[in-house]
């Protein structure tokens, strides 16, 4: 026989044995297994990788967002401020018309009461009498 075929012959009698299927399927799935571990070990190194990105993005918003806020804080606080300031003086003005008016309220019940107290003067027309100019003394001189 030829070397060859002797050694096709004793593999086929290996791969008969079932003590030798067993290795063979055990080592089947040890290599799947092994291959599924590098999947997966490539699947966590990119998505922790994308995890990081997203935790960096989150960061950066949240102090984009803690910005805008202490932002918004100051200009409500300005706001806040002027419109305190505006409430005083329109406060003040308020106070000052409100005496203004009573003092001319009061000048003016005095007017009416003055007015009406007085004696009606007659509407008729008086009649006019025109006088001679008085003369002028003439001055001499001495």
């Amino acid at each position: 026989m030829n070397i060859s075929q002797e050694i096709e012959k004793r593999m086929k009698m290996l791969m008969d044995n079932k003590n030798v299927k067993y290795l063979v399927s055990e080592l089947n799935k040890a290599t799947k297994e092994l291959k599924k571990f590098e999947v997966a070990k490539t699947i966590e190194t990119t998505a922790s990788k994308k995890l990081s990105d997203l935790d960096s993005r989150y960061k950066n918003i949240k102090s984009q967002i803690n910005k805008i806020q202490k932002q918004v804080d100051l200009e409500m606080s300005r706001a806040f401020t002027t419109v305190k300031t505006a409430q005083k003086e329109a406060s003040k003005s308020l106070v000052i018309i409100t005496k203004a008016v009573e003092n001319e309220s009061q000048r003016l019940k005095k007017v009416v009461q003055a007015a009406s107290s007085k004696p009606k003067k007659s509407t008729a027309k008086k009649k006019v009498v025109k006088k001679a100019a008085p003369k002028k003394k003439s001055s001499t001189k001495k």
